[in-house]
This record gives C-alpha cells, structure tokens and sequence, in this order.
C-alpha cells in the first residue's frame, strides 16, 4: 500500500509527459505551415485538440461540434490543419473550426483576450481562455504560465453545469478549480 501513491505519481508524471510530447510533436510538424502563428498559439491549439478528445457531450448534442475561435485567420487555418493531420487514425469529422465573428453555434469557444459580445456564445457554450471570461459565462478551461510552461486549469463545477463528463486522464493533468 506504501508503494501506491509513488506510482501514480508515476503514472500522473507519463501521462502528462504524453499530453505534452503529443503537443510539441504537433507544433514541430506544422513549423513551417503558419510560420507566423507563435509557438504558444501553436502548442494551446495542441492542447485545444486533446481537450475533445477527453470530454464526453450528453447522447442529444448536436453533431458537429462547433468549436469557435476568437483569433487570426493563420490560428484558425493551423487547427484545422492539426485535425487534418490525423486521416484515418484519429480524424475528427465531428469538429468545426470556425471564426467566432463567423459563428452562428459555438459548443466551445476559444477566447484568448479580452472578449466582445458575441451572440453565439451562451451560458451553454463550454469557454476555453487565456483571461476571465465575458459577464454571464464561465470558463471551463483556463490557460496559465508557471515556471515557463504552459497549464491549464479545468473548473469541474462549471463542466457539470454544461451537462460534460471530462475523462479522468484529463483531471489527472490539470490543475483543478
């Protein structure tokens, strides 16, 4: 029993090491698409990814998810690319990328700085910031600097809320709220 807690430390260790070779693994391989999209936005666009990979939407969503995103155009062109990168090994044909400005439904949202008002963002839409999120919604996920590396945070209660199941794997990772 003594040797259960070092070993999920252990486990807790590779498991984030995977999530975060899998991420800089995709950075390197999209260094020279979007060339101007910064390695941070690259590495949080990784991240993004990974994130719907390990969140469980009630049986009566609407398919695609629509994932919106409140950055440049070279932001939202490497995402899809980071999809795209994955055909017939893990390809998401239920994901949409778009521009928040764009979107009419956003299942997530990406909202890196300071918000605007945008009708397709409601209480249901699961937030993903860099920041606070606008009046009215709260962030589910929140990105943050510590010791020069990029974490995330996950607010479990607002998770429930939105009805979402987050695989343990992920909670393992996170800092939680």
């Amino acid at each position: 029993m003594a040797h259960q807690p070092a070993a999920f430390g252990f486990f807790l260790s590779l498991l984030m090491r995977a999530l975060f070779v899998f991420a800089v693994a995709s950075v390197c391989l999209f260094q020279t698409a979007e060339a101007s999209l910064p390695k941070v936005d690259k590495l949080k666009a990784a991240y993004m990814y990974n994130f719907t990979r390990f969140i469980s939407w009630p049986a009566d969503h609407p398919q695609p998810l629509v994932f919106c995103v409140q950055q440049p155009t070279d932001f939202v062109a490497f995402f899809h690319a980071l999809i795209n990168s994955k055909p017939g090994r893990d390809k998401r044909n239920d994901l949409r990328i778009i521009e928040l400005s764009a979107a009419a439904r956003c299942d997530l949202a990406y909202l890196p700085g300071p918000q605007i008002d945008f009708p397709a963002l409601t209480p249901a839409t699961l937030i993903i910031t860099d920041a606070p999120a606008p009046p009215g919604l709260a962030a589910v996920f929140t990105f943050y600097q510590e010791h020069n590396r990029l974490r995330f945070e996950i607010d479990t209660a607002q998770s429930e809320r939105l009805n979402l199941t987050i695989s343990s794997e992920l909670l393992k990772v996170a800092k939680i709220k």
